[in-house]
C-alpha cells in the first residue's frame, strides 16, 4: 500500500489541514491509485462481459473516488508549479539572450565608429604627410647656394698641421695623399642645408590660439587676460577636472585646453570645451549669491569664440545642448530685470542710502545680451538644416522668450538678436506653419512705428556686431579689480558729456532693426501665405505700417541733412513694397481688400501720393545746380555730407585727390549723377519699382477723379512762390 506523505510533494501543502476527513481519506489510497502512481496497469471495474469483479460496497467506492480526486488535484498543482517554473526560466533565458545580443550590437557599433574614426584619421595623416613632403620633393637643388656655402666653409676651416719630410719620392706621394685628405676634410664637415619648411599646427592648437586671442568688441583686453583677475567663490569639478575657489580662472582654463588638446579630434574637442564652460556657467548661475554670476559674461564670450573658430565642427548635439542649457538664463533674467517704466526695489534702496552702484545690474545685462547673441550664432550655424532648427525650437521653447523680448521696453540689442532668430526659424519652417502669432506681429509693428527708447546701462555692443552705442562697453573691464576676486568691483552709471552722438548711433541702430523687421514680414508672407490673415484682418497692424511711412517722411522733410536720411528713404521703399505685397496677396485670394479704417485710408493716400507723384530720377535743374557746385569744389558737400559720401562709396569713386577729379569732366558727371539719385536732401528720388507699387495701390483704392485731385494738389506751384524760391537759391 502506497502512503502519501508531506515529503513526496514538498512543503506547499503542509498547512492545508482544514478538512480532517478529506486528509484521512487521502491517506488510504486504493489499488487504482497505487497503479496510477507506480505506472502498473490495474483492472478497472466494468462490465461482467470483460471479466471484472463488481464491488458491492458503496462506502468503499466513494472513499476511493475521493482519494483519487485528491491525488489528481495535488498532481495538477505540482504540474502547474513545474510549468510556471519552466516558463520563468524560459523568460529569463530569453531576456539574458536579448541583453547579450544588445550588448554585442552596441559593441559592434562602437568598433565600427572606431574603425571609421581611425580611417578618417589615417586619410588626414596621409594628406598631411603628402603636403609636408610636397615641397621637399619639388624643391630643386640649388648648386650655387651649395657652392657658396662650401667656399665659406673652406675659408673658415682650420688646416691640419703638416710635419716636415725628406724630399724624395715617398715624400711626394705622402704630400699628395695629405693634399687629398685636406681637400676632402671640408666635404666631410659639410652640414645639411637648413630646412625652411614652415611648422604646420593642427586644428586644436589653432583653436587654442584663437581662444587666447579672442577679444570682445569694443574692449581692449583679450577675454582670457580678463579671467586672470576672476576667481570662483566655490569649488567646481566636472569629470575629474577641479577648479578650486579663489584661484584665477585663466590658469585652470588654459590647463584644461592643453590637457585635452592631443586627445580629441577638432569636432569632439569643440564639444568638450563648450560642454565644460557651459556647465561651469550653469553652476555659477544657480548659486545662492548674486555675485557668483560675475564670471559668466567672460565664459559666454569664450563659448562664442570656440563655436566661431570653425562653424562646421559644431555638431547638432552640441548646438542643442548649448541652446537648452543657456536658454534658461534668458527666462530667469527677464523676470529679474525690470522694464524701463518700473522702478526696482534695488534702485529705491540705493537712492535712499546714497549708493548707486550698478555692478550686479551690469553683469545681468551682459549675460542677457551675450546669451542672445550666442543663440543667434548657433541658429545661424544650423541654418541649412531646417529640421534640426525646428527640433531645437520645440525642445528649448525659444518662442516663449520672443513674446517677452519683442516690446518697446526691451533693449535694442536683444530685439535685433530675436529678429535674427525669427529669420532663421521662418526659413526653417518653410511654409509648414507660422512661427509668429498675431500678438508677436503686433509688437513688431509697434516697434516699426514707435521705435525703442534708449536705456541707460544697456549702451554696449554684443558679441555679433558693432552697431549702436559702445559708450558703456568699458564697464566690462571696470568690473575687474586690481587683484584676483570672485566679486565684481563697485561701478557707477556713466554720464555722457554730449548726448547727440549717442542719440545718433541709437537712431541708426533702430533704423537697421526696423528694416530687419520689414524684411522678416516680407519673408513670412512669401514663405507662409496663411500668415497674411494677421495683416489684412487686423486694422491696427496695417495702420501701424502705414503710419510708419508718414512718420519717416515727416522726419526726412524736417531734417533733410540728417545722417540717416538715406537710411530712412530705403526703409520707406521697403514698407511700400510690403504694403503692396499684402494688398496683392489679399486680393488674389478673393475679391477682398485689407481691413482699413478711415484714418488709415486718409494717411495711406497722402504718403503714397508723395511717392507716386515724385520723379523716379531727379530733375534737370537739380543736376545742373549740383554740377555747377561740384565743378567749383568737388570735395565740399552741398547739402548732406553723409549721404553724398555714401553715394560715392556705392559707385567706387575716390575723391581724395581733388586735382585729378576736377580735370576729368566725365568723373564729375558720374559723381553728380550718383549723388543726385541718392536721398541727399536736394531731391528724394525713389526706385522705379517703388514708384510703380505706390501708383498701383492708389489705383486700386481710389477713383480717377480722386487721383487727378491728388496729382494737382501735389504738383501745383504758385508763380510768386516759385520766384521767391529761385531768389532764395
Amino acid at each position: 500500500m502506497l502512503r502519501i506523505t508531506e515529503d513526496d510533494f514538498g512543503s506547499d501543502f503542509s498547512d492545508d489541514d482544514d478538512d480532517d476527513e478529506f486528509l484521512a481519506l487521502t491517506l488510504k489510497p486504493t489499488g487504482k491509485a497505487i497503479g496510477e502512481a507506480t505506472g502498473i496497469p490495474t483492472v478497472e471495474s466494468g462490465d461482467q462481459s470483460h471479466g471484472g469483479v463488481v464491488d458491492h460496497h458503496d462506502g468503499s467506492n466513494s472513499s476511493a473516488m475521493l482519494a483519487a480526486k485528491g491525488e489528481i488535484a495535488i498532481l495538477r498543482a505540482k504540474l502547474e508549479e513545474l510549468n510556471n517554473k519552466t516558463h520563468q526560466e524560459y523568460e529569463e533565458m530569453v531576456r539574458t539572450n536579448a541583453q547579450k545580443q544588445q550588448d554585442q550590437t552596441s559593441r559592434i557599433e562602437q568598433l565600427q565608429e572606431l574603425v571609421k574614426k581611425l580611417e578618417s584619421e589615417k586619410k588626414f595623416l596621409a594628406v598631411e604627410m603628402r603636403n609636408l613632403s610636397h615641397k621637399k620633393r619639388k624643391r630643386p637643388q640649388d648648386d650655387s647656394f651649395t657652392r657658396v656655402e662650401n667656399e665659406g666653409e673652406e675659408k673658415t676651416a682650420t688646416p691640419e698641421p703638416v710635419t716636415p719630410a725628406s724630399v724624395n719620392t715617398s715624400s711626394t706621394v705622402s704630400a699628395n695623399k695629405t693634399g687629398q685628405s685636406i681637400s676632402a676634410a671640408p666635404q666631410q664637415q659639410r652640414s645639411e642645408p637648413v630646412k625652411l619648411t614652415p611648422v604646420f599646427k593642427d586644428d586644436n592648437s589653432l583653436l587654442i590660439d584663437s581662444i587666447l586671442a579672442y577679444t570682445i568688441p569694443s574692449t581692449s583686453k583679450p577675454v582670457v587676460e580678463m579671467l586672470s583677475k576672476v576667481a570662483l567663490s566655490c569649488d567646481f569639478e566636472l569629470n575629474g577636472f577641479l577648479i578650486p575657489q579663489g584661484e584665477p580662472l585663466k590658469a585652470h582654463l588654459v590647463e584644461f585646453l592643453l590637457r585635452y588638446r592631443p586627445v580629441y579630434r577638432i569636432d569632439a574637442y569643440v564639444t568638450k570645451i563648450t560642454h565644460f564652460i557651459s556647465q561651469l556657467a550653469i553652476h555659477l548661475f544657480k548659486g545662492q549669491k548674486h555675485y557668483q554670476r560675475f564670471p559668466i559674461p567672460y565664459l559666454l564670450a569664450l563659448i562664442h569664440a570656440t563655436i566661431l573658430f570653425k562653424p562646421s565642427t559644431v555638431t547638432k548635439n552640441t548646438t542643442t545642448e548649448l541652446i537648452e542649457s543657456l536658454y534658461p538664463f534668458l527666462i530667469k533674467l527677464h523676470t529679474e530685470i525690470k522694464p524701463l517704466e518700473v522702478v526696482s526695489e534695488q534702485y529705491i534702496r540705493h537712492k535712499r542710502v546714497g549708493v548707486s552702484g550698478v555692478q550686479f545690474e551690469m553683469v545681468d545685462h551682459f549675460i542677457m545680451v551675450f546669451t542672445c547673441d550666442l543663440i543667434e550664432s548657433l541658429l545661424m550655424i544650423s541654418m541649412n538644416d531646417h529640421e534640426h532648427i525646428r527640433n531645437v525650437v520645440k525642445s528649448a521653447g525659444l518662442l516663449k522668450f520672443m513674446n517677452h523680448a519683442m516690446n518697446q521696453g526691451s533693449n535694442l540689442n536683444i530685439v535685433m538678436s530675436v529678429c535674427n532668430w525669427l529669420t532663421c526659424i521662418v526659413e526653417a519652417y518653410n511654409g509648414q506653419q507660422s512661427p509668429l502669432s498675431e500678438h508677436d506681429i503686433k509688437h513688431l509693428t509697434q516697434i516699426v512705428e514707435n521705435g525703442v527708447a534708449m536705456r541707460q546701462n544697456w549702451l554696449f555692443h554684443g558679441l555679433n556686431r558693432i552697431i549702436g552705442n559702445n559708450f558703456e562697453s568699458q564697464q566690462l573691464e571696470a568690473l575687474l579689480g586690481t587683484g584676483v576676486t570672485d566679486c565684481p568691483q563697485v561701478i557707477y552709471s556713466l554720464t555722457p558729456v554730449n548726448q547727440f552722438p549717442l542719440e545718433l548711433k541709437h537712431e541708426k541702430h533702430l533704423l537697421q532693426v526696423q528694416s530687419l523687421i520689414v524684411s522678416l514680414f516680407t519673408k513670412l508672407i512669401v514663405l507662409t501665405p496663411n500668415s497674411i490673415t494677421h495683416f489684412n484682418d487686423r486694422p491696427d497692424i496695417f495702420r501701424s505700417l502705414v503710419f510708419s511711412i508718414g512718420i519717416l517722411q515727416e522726419r526726412i522733410h524736417a531734417i533733410p541733412r540728417s545722417p540717416t536720411t538715406h537710411i530712412r528713404s530705403g526703409l520707406i521703399s521697403s514698407l511700400i513694397r510690403l504694403i503692396h505685397l499684402i494688398w496683392e496677396v489679399t486680393t488674389s485670394a478673393g475679391d477682398t481688400t485689407p481691413a482699413l479704417t478711415k484714418d488709415t485710408i486718409h494717411v495711406l493716400m497722402i504718403v503714397l501720393a508723395r511717392v507716386a507723384f515724385s520723379a523716379n530720377d531727379s530733375s534737370k535743374e537739380a543736376q545742373k545746380f549740383l554740377l555747377t557746385m561740384k565743378q567749383e569744389d568737388t570735395l565740399s558737400p552741398v547739402f548732406n555730407p553723409w549721404a553724398e559720401r555714401r553715394a560715392l562709396q556705392l559707385i567706387h569713386i575716390d575723391v581724395t585727390k581733388q586735382d585729378n577729379v576736377q580735370k576729368d569732366q566725365s568723373k564729375i558727371q558720374s559723381i553728380v549723377e550718383a549723388q543726385v539719385g541718392f536721398g541727399n536732401g536736394v531731391e528724394f528720388a525713389y526706385d522705379d519699382d517703388v514708384v510703380e507699387c505706390a501708383r498701383d495701390i492708389l489705383e486700386k483704392c481710389t477713383t480717377m477723379d480722386e487721383v487727378d485731385a491728388l496729382y494737382m494738389a501735389m504738383n501745383v506751384v504758385e508763380p510768386n512762390q516759385r520766384d521767391e524760391e529761385m531768389i532764395d537759391i
